[in-house]
């Protein structure tokens, strides 16, 4: 018999029947289903290499491992640390090959929530469990062993219930031993009943690359099982631990008042106690200590480490990264509440690098990306209008197409690349801007003022879920087609194509995309939900925010069936109320990081909100900002400068030890094992840990042990650079961009104001809302239809246009220019005398643009002599119709004109 073997017999003559011995059985048994088995082993190892918290606290190192994970309790492997594509692997590793032998129960004791933002426990009745019968979510079963007449432990079964960020998992067991006095004091509850939500296995990327590297073959079942968990710590003071045990799930909203009858049960019991049992129940170590100074242990450019002598207590001080990812919820006309945000960011130094948003965050976060301040940002808002981008066209599926958006999504990125190509003398690019082709730019010219990443949601209707548009996900979508699906609002706009599918705005199942960004690793500290510290959000507060900031306590608010309903019906997207309360919830993890701005102030429903209004969301958004830097930031001579400190207690160095194994920081990791290798104890002690050491080093650092390399750093884009180059080859669409540029600022100064009748009117709306970045003379067809009265200006442009499409030339450009000066500026060009029949040629038109600029006398006389369907031909024998004449030599003859031919 082999050594092992003789190990295992052994054991099993001294733990007969406990479940660890009855599991290494099974385990080894070749006549059970060995997918199942195979399971259980996942299980085993998934809870040994991951970071088991029991109630919030580390596995007591008195306990073997095996007793923690067979017992009346379940346990919760919490994937919400995990990337897409580790949670996509994990969940197929563990329940892909025993999925044909699962069975579905309707009924269990057990179910899960998602209303805290992870997956929890709930514990469910008969009337819970008549719910689940319609609406799930259902039981998996896994079937491992027959029952048998015995009072000995028996497994019989595994069953689980996925959940959007976890797995709830559970044993069918028989007469399995439940000791209370590991997950609570233990004259707090005289019940066998299990408390839910006491198990918790954090699992990080590379604890699931570890674990997808690992032999089941050569697990170890016994040794796993019978010895403490590796991330353990030793237990020193029990009292300190159940409060801080109890305090966990009173802030998790775990704990559940009894009800009345049984407090007034306990309140009549307690009357009967001896004092001595009172105060045992009272006595606590938590604050008993005064306070002294700390002693510093180690410390680096962000770290330092403290401890309190007397408790032996670590306090983890550590700087919290600056400010490089910013994430904007969606608003409509709140959108300038986020140009104020980014204005009061930029004058204080703060420049994030990458961009998130939905809707008008999206906007935003597109102009921030490409670097515009936030006075040219609301340069270019200001003279939007709700009649430039919305098209009345409606039917079923909307009230306008987004075409008119996008132009004008166009025309902003079309500036500052037009501005980049001018600035490194490179040809504009061809075809459309994709993410892929700013990127190359960023790559190319990294001081270009572009930033590394925008991330940019939108709704697909014809999935029902949210799509992330960006260089790393759609490098080769337009960027102006992602960001006015974004902001595609239901009803208003019809749904926006894009490869076949219809999306529309992101903010109609993500308006708070903060789930983009999580803790990148980079810190010794993590936060509670995951958060990244580097992430500053935004969000707009009108009332029901505030409220799910400040009340954690209570369950965020959800839309009722009806609400949710009525917006399905609008949006296209089931159950959208979903999505609005995650965002709550995602507020309420980034609460201590969110900028929430206060928009009270805007009211009515026009997309494009007065002045006034516009002024006021700007100052609220920098007033917010504003505070918030004060706040967070020291100052000194004017510059504001990151002060802000994270800090985490622990209960030893061997507490901080194994938790730098479960944030995989091997630089920290060896500066708490050279700490504790300092401390006076004994020889025995020391090779004790060494052994230690050496064994978290195997199973947390397989690669840094021998390496010494830091956590893997985020894989490189590849953006295809001799396919980007090809894009900045070409003359022609950098003439077509610079057309673009030059036409559409003058086409939104050209309201309805600048033609007489209604038809007229008509007509100009549609030029506006033909004219697109891709084609920019295709509305010259319809300025052709217009018939009566019109102002001089606009037949002016649309002289200049006709030219241009004839031929560029500098000369053009300059009345161009002129033109928008005139049109901008001044505001004297309303007169009677403006409007008419005109039919110039294009060197009058370049003369009358600058009559107007120059505010001449003139001009009047001018316009007056030049009304009329044909005026140069009204007298051949005065004027010859091939004659140049200067509107100088027009304005001495105005008189003849005026008396000769209209008196």
């Amino acid at each position: 018999m082999s050594q092992k073997k003789q190990e295992l017999s052994s054991y099993r003559l001294e733990k007969l029947g406990t479940p660890l011995a009855v599991i290494t059985d099974l385990v080894n048994s070749q006549e059970l289903n060995q997918e199942n088995l195979n399971l259980l082993k996942k299980i085993l190892l998934c809870t040994h290499m991951g970071r088991l918290l029991i109630n919030g606290q580390p596995p007591d190192k008195e306990i073997p491992l095996a007793n923690y994970l067979f017992d009346s309790e379940r346990v919760i492997f919490d994937l919400t640390r995990l990337s897409n594509d580790k949670k996509k692997q994990f969940e197929k590793w563990l329940l892909e090959d025993p999925r044909k032998n699962q069975n579905t129960s309707l009924f269990s004791s057990a179910s899960i929530n998602e209303y805290r933002g992870y997956t929890a426990e709930e514990k469910l009745n008969w009337w819970g469990n008549l719910i689940r019968l319609f609406f799930g979510p259902y039981v998996q079963k896994w079937k491992i062993s027959e029952i048998h007449l015995s009072t000995q432990y028996q497994l019989l079964g595994i069953e689980s219930i996925k959940g959007e960020n976890g797995i709830l998992i559970g044993f069918d067991q028989a007469n399995a031993s439940y000791d209370k006095d590991h997950y609570r004091q233990p004259f707090l509850l005289d019940d066998d009943e299990y408390m839910g939500n006491t198990k918790r296995v954090a699992l990080t990327d590379n604890m699931i690359t570890e674990l997808l590297n690992t032999s089941l073959a050569d697990l170890d079942i016994h040794t796993i099982g019978q010895n403490p968990h590796p991330l353990s710590v030793k237990v020193t003071d029990r009292q300190a631990r159940y409060e801080n045990m109890h305090e966990y799930r009173q802030a998790h909203r775990y704990s559940v008042n009894k009800p009345w009858y049984i407090r007034i049960w306990d309140w009549f019991a307690s009357l009967f106690k001896n004092r001595d049992e009172k105060n045992e129940t009272q006595t606590s170590t938590k604050g008993s200590h005064p306070v002294e100074p700390l002693q510093s242990l180690i410390r680096d450019e962000k770290v330092t480490l403290y401890r309190r002598k007397a408790t032996k207590q670590i306090i983890v001080y550590e700087k919290r990264p600056d400010i490089e990812h910013l994430v904007l919820c969606g608003g409509g006309p709140k959108i300038y509440g986020h140009v104020g945000v980014w204005k009061a960011l930029n004058e204080n130094g703060i420049v994030p690098k990458v961009f998130a948003g939905t809707s008008a965050g999206a906007i935003i976060s597109l102009f921030c990306y490409l670097g515009y301040t936030a006075d040219e940002i609301y340069a270019i808002l200001k003279n939007l209008k709700q009649e430039h981008f919305v098209n009345f066209n409606p039917n079923r599926d909307g009230i306008s197409d987004s075409n008119s958006f996008k132009t004008a999504i166009d025309y902003g990125i079309a500036l500052k690349v037009k501005e980049i190509t001018t600035k490194y003398n490179i040809p504009y690019p061809k075809g459309n801007i994709t993410f892929k082709t700013l990127a190359e730019l960023k790559r190319r010219f990294p001081d270009c003022g572009i930033g590394d990443e925008l991330i940019v949601t939108s709704t697909n209707v014809s999935k029902g879920k949210t799509t992330y548009f960006s260089v790393s996900k759609t490098p080769n979508i337009e960027v102006s087609q992602a960001v006015t699906a974004s902001a595609s609002i239901p009803v208003i706009f019809k749904g926006h194509m894009i490869e076949g599918e219809i999306h529309r705005d992101g903010g109609v199942l993500n308006n708070f995309p903060t789930n983009v960004f999580h803790d990148e690793g980079n810190t010794l500290l993590e936060s509670e939900d995951w958060n990244s510290f580097k992430t500053l959000a935004v969000q707009f507060d009108t009332g029901d925010e505030r409220k799910s900031v400040d009340v954690q306590t209570e369950t965020v608010y959800r839309e009722n069936i009806f609400l949710n309903w009525l917006a399905g019906l609008l949006s296209g997207v089931k159950d959208p109320a979903s999505g609005w309360e995650k965002d709550r919830l995602k507020l309420r993890k980034y609460a201590a990081q969110t900028l929430l701005v206060d928009v009270s102030q805007l009211s009515g429903n026009s997309l494009t909100p007065d002045e006034k209004t516009q002024r006021n969301l700007i100052n609220s958004g920098y007033k917010t900002a504003k505070e918030y830097i004060e706040q967070r930031y020291s100052e000194k001579n004017g510059e504001y400068h990151n002060a802000e400190y994270m800090h985490s207690t622990f209960s030893s160095l061997e507490e901080l030890l194994v938790y730098c194994c479960y944030r995989h920081d091997y630089k920290w990791f060896e500066n708490v094992y050279q700490l504790m290798m300092k401390e006076e104890t004994s020889e025995q002690e020391k090779m004790n840990l060494i052994a230690r050491v050496n064994k978290l080093k195997e199973i947390y650092f397989p690669e840094e042990a021998s390496q010494h390399k830091k956590n893997a750093t985020k894989p490189s884009i590849s953006f295809y650079t001799h396919e980007i180059c090809d894009q900045f080859v070409s003359t022609k669409h950098s003439d077509d961009c610079k057309i673009f540029l030059a036409l559409y600022p003058i086409l939104l100064k050209m309201s309805s104001k600048f033609v007489r009748t209604k038809k007229d009117k008509n007509v100009l709306h549609d030029a506006h809302h033909a004219f697109s970045s891709n084609e920019p003379f295709k509305f010259l067809k319809h300025l052709g239809f217009i018939q009566g009265e019109m102002h001089i200006v606009l037949h002016v442009f649309i002289n200049l246009i006709r030219e241009l499409k004839n031929g560029t030339s500098p000369e053009l450009y300059h009345a161009l220019k002129t033109l928008r000066d005139v049109v901008y500026e001044d505001k004297s060009l309303w007169e009677n005398y403006f409007y008419g029949e005109w039919n110039l040629t294009t060197k009058q038109s370049i003369q009358i643009v600058e009559l107007i600029k120059n505010k001449s006398e003139t001009l009047k006389q001018t316009c007056e002599a030049l009304n009329g369907k044909d005026p140069l031909n009204t007298r051949t024998d005065e004027i010859a119709p091939q004659e140049a004449l200067t509107l100088d030599e027009l304005a001495d003859k105005a008189w003849m004109w005026s008396s000769k031919t209209f008196v």
